[in-house]
């Protein structure tokens, strides 16, 4: 079976061969005079009565417009020649057009060019059927053969037009793509999956791939594309500040312009009068650290004591977990929806995600969970960890699975994918 399907994968891509070199026939010329090679640079020593072919100076360009340097060269050598026009056809030659050698996009046929010189309707309906079948990439996600020209016309897209090749991911890879960022909260380094490629993507290259759940609706896992883009921008700025209040739940943030006199002043003795309001809530904030304002404390005395109050201290071990990471001290509770908890850098945690049930720390991008943790196999899926977690390794601090108090709310997974 094995040696009868590579025959007739030979016989179909020497079918294919012939065909091409008959298109290539029509556009056979005589030489003039010599004339170099402008693909490999030979001279063309047998030029005198010889039929050289201008298919590719004249049905041939790059996807962004170059075209061959005709001026300076006219023609192909017979070794170069061979199978180009079947080659170029699939799209699998490199433009070699840019004098620099940056362009890494395929050439592709004119196919308008082509069809006005070949008279015969029959050989012209055959072409066309020919470069639609033959026109196609592999996507370097899942490696199958995908139309740069679909069914109903749409054009494959790059990942962004800034790329400087041609589309090598499909439309539903990169949707995936884009998704499993958002979801993995890796968004803000979402790039092009070419290995070679790596440009940052845009705005408007997620929204021409992304679905709608994605980019515009509150998803399970994490913020939708545009929101998270947004927040992380506010955060970055020195004068922008995010509200505690509501249990750290409220979702509104604000410029602070006082924000030097605040550090100054919580530096001396005489702090507490470094508050900021909500405008939504109302809460009042602290100014130079994320948590609720304290008046007449220092930032570290009022960390200090909100743990030292014993009856809070025993609600919290009741209802919340410690994050695993080193050297966090931060308490989660967890109100509902999926298993992956993030530690908020905006509420003065560490950043890292875990799983709430076997509180394995997530790498980027990649759910890893304990043996055993039946998380592993729900919906988000994930992999056995390949590193078992030990404190002291400068990513999980000592005692880190370890929640000998926690009863739990009842509210733990409320909402999560249907379940009550």
């Amino acid at each position: 079976m094995a040696d009868t399907a590579a025959a007739a994968a030979a016989a179909a891509e020497i079918k294919a061969w012939k065909f091409c070199y008959q298109v290539d026939l029509f556009f056979r010329k005589k030489s003039r005079r010599p004339t170099h090679c402008f693909k490999c640079g030979k001279f063309d020593s047998k030029w005198r009565n010889a039929y050289r072919s201008t298919f590719i100076l004249e049905a041939v360009r790059c996807p962004t417009n170059l075209h061959a340097p005709g001026q300076k060269a006219r023609n192909l050598c017979p070794q170069c020649e061979d199978g180009l026009v079947l080659a170029i056809s699939r799209r699998k030659i490199q433009c070699f057009f840019d004098p620099w050698g940056k362009c890494r996009h395929n050439l592709m046929v004119k196919p308008e060019v082509v069809k006005e010189k070949i008279k015969d309707e029959k050989m012209r309906a055959r072409w066309e059927k020919f470069l639609a079948k033959n026109e196609t990439f592999e996507c370097n996600i899942h490696s199958d053969l995908v139309p740069f020209v679909s069914k109903d016309g749409k054009e494959a897209r790059k990942a962004t037009e800034r790329c400087l090749h041609d589309p090598a991911t499909c439309a539903p890879c990169m949707a995936l793509h884009i998704s499993s960022a958002v979801n993995a909260g890796t968004w803000e380094t979402l790039q092009c999956p070419d290995p070679l490629c790596r440009i940052p993507l845009q705005m408007a290259d997620v929204a021409a791939f992304a679905d709608e759940a994605t980019l515009w609706k509150r998803v399970p896992l994490s913020l939708p594309y545009d929101e998270a883009v947004f927040k992380a921008s506010l955060s970055r700025r020195p004068d922008f500040r995010w509200c505690s209040g509501r249990q750290g739940k409220c979702d509104w943030g604000q410029i602070v312009t006082t924000i030097p006199e605040a550090i100054a002043a919580n530096k001396s003795e005489d702090a507490g009068t470094s508050i900021w309001t909500c405008r939504k809530c109302g809460t009042e904030n602290c100014m130079v650290e994320k948590h609720l304002a304290h008046p007449g404390q220092t930032c570290m005395q009022y960390t200090t004591g909100l743990w030292e109050d014993p009856m809070a201290l025993v609600f919290i071990k009741k209802t919340h977990k410690r994050c695993p990471g080193a050297g966090c001290q931060a308490w989660i509770e967890k109100t509902g929806e999926c298993h992956k908890m993030e530690c908020k850098k905006r509420l003065g945690g560490c950043g890292v995600y875990f799983c709430w049930d076997c509180k394995a720390i997530f790498p980027a991008g990649v759910h890893e969970h304990m043996p055993g943790c039946d998380k592993r196999n729900g919906y988000c899926g994930g992999t056995v960890v390949k590193v078992l977690p030990k404190a002291g390794d400068g990513i999980y601090r000592a005692g880190w699975d370890k929640d000998p108090d926690f009863k739990g709310t009842g509210r733990e997974y409320t909402g999560y994918y249907g379940l009550s």
